[in-house]
């Protein structure tokens, strides 16, 4: 059944927001993989993370991945980890990094933790 996301309002800002979304994750596993590493990404919508990465080297990622997003004065707006997500950190004695993408200027914005 085709949806009308230009009538309602609610239907089209969840179909931009998923739409930003997957742009936001392929620049970040495009970026991944042009540093070097092998990417696997999660296969459901609803995972504690996004992909893990894994360079020759032994160094690997959890890796949570955001599209960024600004406020009215154009400073970032943080993300923090869920509840699940600081649950895994301990059961996996490492850290989840969260990766920003401009869905705008395809920049990656990486501050390892």
């Amino acid at each position: 059944m085709a949806r009308n996301y230009e009538r309602n309002g609610s239907e089209r800002m969840s179909f931009e927001k998923h739409g930003r979304g997957m742009i936001a994750k392929n620049l970040i596993h495009n970026y991944l993989i042009n540093e070097g590493y092998q990417v696997f990404s999660e296969d459901t919508s609803q995972g504690l993370i996004d992909m893990v990465a894994v360079r020759e080297d032994g160094d690997v990622l959890f890796i949570d991945a955001k599209a960024l997003s600004k406020r009215s004065d154009g400073t970032k707006i943080n993300r923090i980890l869920r509840t699940g997500q600081r649950e895994l950190e301990k059961a996996l004695q490492s850290v989840i990094q969260l990766i920003y993408a401009d869905t705008e200027t395809g920049e990656i914005i990486f501050n390892r933790r």
